[in-house]
């Protein structure tokens, strides 16, 4: 009998594809663990929504309306055989839900849902300046707060820590303490990636990962605004080199926060644009085109050669994406090019398999976890003692 017979998934936005493919929910609700997802957006960043519906048959949905709602929803669980798994860091969006598990003793589980590299010490600091300057100074006094509560009694330590990789060090994501257990986990791309993924594309391609730069939501939240016709005139220009160049056409694997999917392809001359393949779209391809996205991992996971690129409206607006994405190119020994002067003649796509191998084990897996589905590393934690 397992020792826990209930997972909540507690999430700040609505249930998507990528919860589902990191956490297994299908295995585990047919091993007859009853899994509920529960969206706390009204309480923690209200409207924060991924477009799209996804239920599978047997979970459970729950919305939260207000505080009161989850309280009362948790006092009817059977809170001595559930898990709480939240979907959400610690900070001041999410603090009253932390704060609420803590004070009615849930146990609770938290996934550092594989991670970027980090950039120098002296380019984190002007990036932390600039994030501090650019916030409301009501809404920064509240994150030093929160930060600050952490390290009371007001906020319990996890029970589980879910590592997907050998450097997703807690940054303050959650609370960790001497009794958490730290368990190894895959990431959503590299559990994604372990799954069947055919797709019949023979044709030559080059796979394009969309950000949704100019549209995307979390942009929308820290107030970055885009040129978007900038943006796609460059990106157009480049695709249209690189056709040419390799003798191949340039289809976009496109981001699941895009809303507009009967007209995206407009924005990308006509390109093909498919929704939900990113993984088999990239394990069949000649080669990835990337900003930053964490979907890169499956072009490590293939040994696919990848292009990084940028624009000067990115490397201002979003400093720190664009830093992160300088590391990545560096750590695989992949060419990060500025858009604006490009020119594809001189370029060579290839592999460094020794560099692709250590981002694989730092950023994405692990060598105790990466032949295991994240269902099965789930299930010995609802059945341990």
């Amino acid at each position: 009998m397992n020792k826990y017979q209930n997972l909540i998934i507690l999430g700040w936005s609505n249930y998507d594809e990528r919860i589902h493919d990191l956490f297994d929910v299908s295995f585990l609700i047919d091993v007859r663990i009853k899994v509920t997802f529960v969206d706390v957006s009204e309480i923690t960043i209200k409207g924060y929504h991924i477009p799209g519906k996804f239920q599978p048959e047997g979970l459970a949905y729950e919305k939260i309306l207000s505080e009161s709602d989850l309280k009362s929803f948790i006092k009817m669980q059977d809170n001595d055989n559930t898990l709480y798994l939240l979907y959400m860091t610690y900070c001041r969006f999410s603090y009253n839900c932390f704060r609420l598990l803590s004070k009615m003793k849930c146990k609770q589980i938290y996934c550092s849902n594989g991670v970027f590299p980090s950039i120098p010490l002296q380019q984190r600091f002007s990036v932390i300046f600039s994030k501090v300057f650019s916030q409301k100074f009501p809404d920064l006094l509240r994150s030093a707060y929160v930060k600050v509560l952490m390290r009371t009694k007001l906020i319990a330590p996890i029970n589980y820590y879910l590592e997907t990789c050998q450097f997703s060090a807690n940054t303050n994501e959650c609370k960790i303490g001497n009794q958490t257990h730290i368990v190894k986990f895959n990431s959503t791309d590299y559990q994604r990636a372990k799954k069947d993924s055919s797709l019949p594309i023979s044709d030559r391609y080059l796979v394009f990962l969309d950000q949704n730069m100019p549209f995307h939501p979390d942009g929308k939240l820290e107030g970055i605004v885009y040129d978007s016709d900038d943006y796609f005139e460059r990106m157009n220009c480049l695709f249209s080199k690189l056709e040419e160049k390799y003798s191949c056409e340039i289809i976009i694997a496109a981001h699941p926060t895009v809303s507009r999917k009967c007209r995206y392809n407009d924005f990308w001359g006509n390109r093909k644009v498919l929704f939900n393949e990113t993984a088999p779209l990239v394990k069949h391809s000649m080669g990835v085109i990337a900003h930053y996205s964490t979907a890169i991992g499956y072009a490590v996971i293939w040994e696919k050669p990848i292009l990084f690129v940028y624009t000067d409206d990115m490397k201002i607006k979003a400093n720190q994406s664009f830093l992160i994405e300088q590391k990545i190119g560096e750590l695989l020994n992949s060419p990060v090019v500025r858009l604006n002067d490009y020119i594809a003649d001189d370029l060579i796509l290839t592999v460094d398999k020794e560099a692709f191998g250590f981002y694989k084990y730092g950023y994405l897996t692990n060598e105790d976890s990466e032949k295991r589905m994240n269902g099965e590393i789930l299930m010995d934690i609802l059945k341990s003692c």
